[in-house]
């Protein structure tokens, strides 16, 4: 995995698509929460159960992303806009990005 926001986003999405683990794209301590169509996982091992099981029962996966956003919360607290469109170009590179504490993200995707 890389420290870059949305190359480790987009490497989940390859993940998904060749069938592999994906727990690992997830922190296994503190506040951790995913949210899906129909679920909210709430917790570490919650997740990681949630996944390791969406991974078990799924084959095939068509995985299409339609809006990638990805921003930044730095170490200082400043909250750093969109850094990336999810096409490779960025946008709006934050200085808060450089020095990342973690990093959010949302997009509208195809799954199927």
């Amino acid at each position: 995995m890389t420290d870059d926001p949305e190359a480790t986003i987009c490497d989940y999405y390859d993940a998904l698509r060749a069938g592999e683990p994906i727990h690992p794209f997830f922190a296994d301590a503190g506040p951790v929460v995913k949210v899906g169509i129909g679920e909210r996982l709430v917790g570490a091992d919650a997740v990681a159960a949630g996944l390791a099981e969406q991974t078990r029962t799924t084959t095939d996966w068509a995985v299409e992303s339609r809006d990638l956003r990805v921003g930044t919360v730095g170490s200082d607290g400043r909250i750093g806009g969109d850094v990336g469109t999810g096409r490779g170009e960025r946008t709006r590179a934050d200085e808060a990005s450089d020095a990342a504490e973690f990093a959010w993200f949302g997009d509208e995707v195809f799954v199927g």
